[in-house]
């Protein structure tokens, strides 16, 4: 079963991609090494959005419903917002 397909916070109108990268995205750390994220940070921090707005299961997200290309899934956005949690910047 997956959560309730709603379209994500950028088409919702609560916050833009522009508003993400601008009031959001520099507060987040970023990792300084390892492989470069599969997805852009703004549509990462919209996964969470939607996940948190929600309230479904991480692997209920429909990140294919939103990026067709996507070759990743949950998982990596679960790692992103865990360790934002992890070293306080979420």
């Amino acid at each position: 079963m997956w959560c309730e397909t709603k379209n994500t916070t950028s088409e919702l109108g609560i916050l833009s991609k522009d508003m993400i990268e601008q009031y959001i995205i520099p507060h987040l750390s970023k990792g300084e090494r390892g492989p470069k994220p599969l997805f852009p940070l703004y549509q990462v921090v919209e996964f969470v959005l939607y996940r948190l707005d929600l309230g479904c299961k991480w692997h209920q997200i429909p990140i294919r419903h939103f990026s067709p290309e996507a070759t990743t899934g949950w998982k990596a956005i679960y790692h992103h917002f865990r360790e934002w949690v992890k070293d306080g910047s979420w």
